[in-house]
């Protein structure tokens, strides 16, 4: 995309400015730069329902996957691999996850063969690797934390200078922003910053933000040395050389603190100004792929150019500012942030009721959208020290795909965008931001990736006998992965199918039917891919991430080797059930997608002479019957015919086998009307299942005489369990124990969602993070007083 930006331009010394048309080298320059984005990269963000674990807990956790081009979910997405890494960034464990509308969840064992120390679970896509900045999601956490010790460091210090822009400029006013770290990675704020010449003497005077994040405006003069000193507020003394000092060219400087608009100067010297004349620049804003261009024609009398650009003109988010020259190549850049297009929103309020042993809660969301909230909720004793993450959704997808290094305290930026704030989120992209796009390498055209985009798994093989005949059929046949189809097979007796669900650890059975409907079994060689490969070690600056429990502050009691705790003053039951008056029967069937779509259980109290396709007409579909055929259109945008799935078999569009169905004949049936990327179907999925006995019953004795077992495929997305606690540690239940984990929350009615954990006493902290359909994001944290029910 690319748009031209009205822009003003105020006068400082002289100014000449006025558009034209773009050099073949800045189209080239463009042209290329547009190529690279033509593959939508995925960002990842992984929740994990807490940060330290005891052995034999499940961490449960769930992914997001986002367009950041688009700004919204990453919908094509269907393979995600999830693996734990120890902290030296060896792979322990890996498995592959089934993602579904932008996201996905699942879960992993703390068994006893993890021992206490730092771990971390990354999320990732083979799509992923086409691309030089990783987006993967890499998320730490602890087991057994009261056996981690508190290491000392030494007091080393980092200190940066790093000119805006990326230059230095002799006799012109440079803006320097710098960076000060401790040997751990945190900001170290100082108490007075110094500018001094050759005879050491002051020229200016700065400070920095808590961070140790600043910057400084100076003249710096020709041949002329300086050197900046700072003194930390433990009286340590730093020092750093301003070098690099450029006798020509320019240097550029952003404000960004005004509230409707941000004013950009570039800045050049007398010893530049008769190699710029009647030369053509560009100020190019861009953003993965999108951009606007500024035409500048400078000429030998200006010195400075100021031109200021509307905050509603610029793209929501992080911006970069790249000046080309003539020749289209970059010579400064400047990444900035624009709040004015914010795309997210929290809960309103919520009010909770306490039923039995369970409290229900109901959120209603502040959000002007909508569209289906996709959430999910870690339930924590308000008190807990086991929540302790880096990282959010939104710093996930809007900041940190524009950020080297790690982010401290990545929330401080957006929960109060304040004019202070957005001034030291400026600085933290002046210190650190980075553009992934390299302007100056032959970039890999992405219209040829080097890594195809995973969509299930393909199955392909070929039948060593019986020998190829054009009548014979290939049936595929899987109990846990739900599959019965017809494998098409080519003359060489080869087989391919592309696309399959298949879940890890499956059966397959295959048989040959011949044209007389016999069935042989056949004798064949097969292969699974994407097969499970070893995942890569994690880069050394990924374990520089930090969960930051302090454990000097934790004071428990000494955990029994069963490491398991329970309430204080509570009696503990094998298993309670709470019943209700009246319940709706529960799902027998867990089908793809069902959490996105609608249950409809039949029972006595249902008419059994309605035909199915009249169910499905009432909820949503166009149904025709002329008596030969039966078609079935979606109503929504989309359109076009479903997938129907009736007894695990796909009836590839051939729906006269329900048109004499009955609800008498049928025991549920789910309506997914969102599209389908395993079925390939715009119009949704619909899935029914009939009662025993009243569809064809598949002869299970001639699959199971030729049974394989697959090595890689789709995790299980098992439900959620509390753990059971057996010793009386009622400090160490507070700290660390969870009450409950909701990978995806159900939506009440429009804007409300209601979740239902375990009533607990003391005051409840729900971490709540996930994304609507249109891109809106939501991270909050929120406290549920419990005293009033």
């Amino acid at each position: 995309m690319k748009t031209r930006l009205p822009f003003l331009v105020c006068l400082t010394l002289l100014y000449s400015v006025f558009t034209f048309s773009q050099t073949e080298s800045i189209n080239n320059t463009l042209l290329k730069y547009k190529s690279y984005f033509t593959l939508e990269q995925e960002t990842l963000y992984t929740q994990l329902n807490k940060s330290t674990y005891f052995n034999d807990e499940e961490l449960w956790f769930k992914t997001y996957i986002y367009n950041t081009k688009q700004q919204q979910p990453y919908t094509a997405t269907t393979n995600v691999i999830a693996t734990i890494y120890n902290s030296v960034g060896e792979p322990i464990l890996s498995k592959t996850f089934y993602a579904q509308n932008g996201s996905t969840h699942g879960n992993f064992l703390i068994d006893s063969t993890f021992s206490a120390g730092r771990y971390y679970l990354k999320t990732t896509t083979e799509f992923m690797k086409n691309f030089d900045n990783d987006r993967s999601s890499i998320t730490a956490f602890n087991v057994d934390i009261p056996n981690l010790k508190k290491t000392t460091t030494t007091k080393e210090y980092d200190f940066q200078l790093l000119p805006e822009g990326g230059h230095l400029l002799a006799d012109a006013i440079n803006s320097i922003g710098f960076k000060i770290t401790d040997s751990s990675g945190h900001g170290v704020s100082i108490r007075e910053g110094l500018v001094l010449d050759a005879k050491n003497k002051p020229i200016c005077t700065f400070s920095s933000n808590t961070k140790g994040l600043g910057k400084f405006k100076i003249t710096l003069k020709s041949n002329e040395n300086y050197t900046v000193k700072v003194t930390l507020d433990n009286s340590t003394v730093l020092t750093k050389k301003i070098e690099n000092i450029k006798q020509q060219g320019m240097v550029l400087s952003v404000e960004n603190i005004i509230e409707d608009r941000t004013t950009i100067t570039l800045t050049s010297n007398k010893k530049t100004l008769r190699h710029l004349d009647n030369k053509k620049y560009t100020l190019l804003i861009h953003k993965e792929g999108k951009y606007k261009t500024i035409n500048i024609k400078l000429t030998d009398k200006e010195l400075s150019y100021l031109i200021t650009l509307p905050k509603k003109d610029l793209f929501a988010g992080v911006n970069i500012f790249t000046i080309l020259d003539d020749k289209g190549q970059p010579i400064l850049e400047r990444l900035l942030y624009n709040n004015k297009k914010n795309n997210s929103f929290k809960s309103d309020k919520y009010s909770t009721t306490k039923v039995g042993d369970s409290l229900e809660i109901d959120l209603f969301m502040a959000s002007k959208d909508t569209s289906f909230i996709d959430m999910s909720i870690s339930a924590l004793p308000a008190n807990t020290l086991s929540y302790n993450f880096n990282s959010n959704i939104i710093t996930q997808f809007i900041l940190s795909p524009y950020v080297k290094g790690t982010i401290e305290n990545p929330e401080y930026y957006f929960k109060n965008q304040d004019r202070k704030t957005l001034y030291n989120l400026d600085l933290l992209l002046l210190t650190q931001g980075w553009c992934s796009y390299k302007w100056n390498t032959n970039n890999q055209d992405m219209n040829t990736p080097n890594y195809l985009f995973e969509t299930g798994f393909t199955l392909k093989g070929n039948i060593k006998s019986p020998k190829y005949s054009p009548e014979n059929k290939l049936i595929l046949y899987s109990r846990k992965s739900k599959l019965l189809l017809e494998v098409p097979i080519d003359t060489l007796n080869n087989f391919k199918l592309t696309n399959v669900f298949i879940k890890d650890s499956s059966d397959l059975s295959f048989t040959v039917i011949n044209k007389r409907e016999k069935n042989r079994i056949p004798k064949i060689t097969y292969s699974i891919s994407p097969s499970m490969k070893t995942p890569y070690l994690l880069d050394k600056k990924a374990l520089e991430i930090s969960t930051d429990v302090d454990t000097e502050t934790i004071v428990l009691q000494t955990l029994p080797e069963t490491k398991k705790i329970i309430l204080k003053d509570a009696i503990e039951l094998d298993e309670v059930i709470v019943t209700k008056t009246y319940e709706k029967p529960k799902p027998k069937h867990d089908p793809i997608g069902a959490m996105f779509g609608k249950h409809i259980p039949f029972t006595e109290d249902d008419i059994p002479t309605t035909r199915i396709t009249d169910i499905i007409r009432n909820n949503g579909f166009e149904v025709t019957n002329d008596g030969m055929n039966v078609t079935i259109i979606s109503r929504r945008a989309l359109g076009g015919p479903p997938a129907v799935i009736l007894d695990n078999i796909d009836l590839m569009d051939d729906f006269n086998n329900i048109a004499t169905l009955y609800v008498n004949d049928v025991e549920e049936m789910f309506i997914i009307k969102v599209p389908s990327p395993i079925y390939r179907k715009g119009g949704g999925t619909i899935y029914i299942y009939t009662k025993p006995g009243k569809s064809t019953v598949v002869n299970h004795n001639i699959f199971d005489r030729n049974k394989f077992f697959t090595k890689n495929g789709y995790s299980e997305q098992k439900s959620y369990y509390s753990p059971k606690y057996n010793t009386q540690a009622y400090e160490t239940f507070e700290s660390f124990a969870p009450l409950s984990w909701i990978p995806t929350v159900k939506r009440k009615a429009q804007n409300i969602y209601s979740l239902k954990i375990p009533y607990y006493y003391n005051d409840i902290s729900l971490f709540i993070e996930g994304m609507d359909y249109n891109g809106n994001l939501i991270h909050e944290k929120l406290t549920i007083t419990t005293s009033n029910n």
